[in-house]
């Protein structure tokens, strides 16, 4: 079972028990169960808020995974970032001290 059929058979409970049973009774009055249903569809297809917009880069590229990978691990990044950092810095002094 996926979590939208559960949250579809779990409303399905809730709008058929009885008023006195309901907990969301009290906070969903003057909507009916129709109401109900659309406003829940309606929060489906919006989706879950996101701090960062997904459409800076298309998925599937590059920049894209990079930018996924990052939000997913965001420690370990800035370590491989100041890493790569520490050993161009090295490369490019080391360059500078060789040339005089």
């Amino acid at each position: 079972m996926t979590e939208h059929q559960r949250e579809d058979d779990l409303l399905s409970q809730l709008l058929t028990a009885p008023p006195e049973r309901s907990p969301v009774a009290g906070a969903a009055r003057g909507l009916s169960p129709r109401d109900e249903r659309a406003l829940l569809g309606a929060a489906n297809q919006v989706g879950t808020p996101t701090l960062a917009p997904s459409a800076a880069a298309p998925a599937g590229s590059f920049v894209g995974e990079l930018a996924g990978l990052v939000r997913r691990y965001p420690l370990p990044a800035v370590a491989l970032g100041a890493g790569m950092a520490f050993l161009l810095t090295r490369r490019h002094s080391r360059g500078a001290a060789a040339s005089r």
